[in-house]
């Protein structure tokens, strides 16, 4: 009887966790889309865009449009994409994406992370907020 109740604990404990980590995955594998708008009036911007893994090269945005990609998180949830954008006066280097949950809510909750480059910076999209902020000034 004792290893009869040993193996149902068991058994009992593998299902909990199954469920915990099927919750989980799907979370972190959940897809994600980052948006890198030119909102400038008259100027092309330019935009580089690489992870660990994936290097998205240069991009050139003309007024009023945008680049975008997609992704699925990875299971270690250490996801992070790094963007690069300029024009002529100024740059920028800053964290588009990263698995974080206060970031993905307040800026991805629906799945797209949007980020608006214009005369003053880049601005991020604040889903809950539904606006833009400045976010990051032109060094120069």
């Amino acid at each position: 009887m004792g290893i009869r109740k040993s193996y149902i604990i068991l058994l009992v404990i593998s299902i909990a966790l199954s469920a915990e980590l099927t919750q989980v995955s799907s979370a972190l594998f959940e897809k994600f889309y980052v948006h890198i708008i030119n909102g400038f009036d008259n100027a092309t911007i330019g935009a580089h865009c690489r992870s660990k893994d994936d290097d998205l090269g240069n991009q050139f945005i003309p007024v009023n449009a945008e680049f975008h990609w997609n992704f699925r998180t990875n299971f270690l949830g250490t996801t992070l994409f790094y963007c690069h954008v300029w024009w002529i006066g100024g740059h920028i280097t800053y964290k588009a994406y990263w698995h974080e949950n206060d970031f993905e809510l307040s800026r991805c909750g629906d799945g797209h992370c949007r980020w608006k480059a214009d005369p003053q910076g880049v601005s991020s999209y604040f889903v809950d907020q539904k606006r833009y902020s400045l976010t990051y000034l032109w060094q120069h």
